[in-house]
């Protein structure tokens, strides 16, 4: 049960920040496979979320907001517009789990229209990767976090 516990508090956390989950197995001393695993889960339950219900929401209550005629130009919106015009779909969900979190990467990519099937698909590979490689890196950096 105890383990149980572990991995959702992992799921969940990557949920949220991705490398937060990595970290926390860490802590926890479990197998970076298992952190890996977890974080994956935690990340896909987000984006699977978030692609589905929330681009509902979005078209029915927020598309309002972002297409009146007032332009308001930030540098995080024109950064995402050009990482969106560079890299499409595949560039947000690589990024995703650095410059991101899994809600607001699913977001930016329901905001450019992009399909659900598509969003789940590319941040599944995203997430793998990188699930692998922050549990791999994390666990052999020599941090004492006791």
């Amino acid at each position: 049960m105890e383990l149980l516990i572990k991995w959702l508090s992992i799921a969940l956390s990557s949920s949220v920040k991705f490398f937060a989950g990595p970290l926390l197995g860490k802590v926890y001393n479990l197998p970076w496979w298992q952190t890996a695993i977890c974080s994956f889960l935690g990340m896909m339950v987000a984006v699977i979320l978030f692609s589905t219900v929330a681009r509902a929401f979005f078209h029915k209550y927020m598309k309002g907001l972002f297409n009146r005629n007032e332009r308001r130009i930030t540098p995080n919106k024109r950064r995402m517009v050009r990482i969106w015009n560079k890299f499409g779909i595949s560039g947000i969900a690589f990024l995703t789990p650095i410059l991101l979190t899994p809600i607001g990467g699913s977001i930016v990519a329901i905001s450019f229209g992009t399909h659900p099937m598509k969003i789940i698909g590319y941040m599944a590979v995203s997430a793998a990767f990188w699930a692998i490689v922050a549990s791999i890196g994390i666990y052999f950096i020599p941090f004492n976090f006791h």
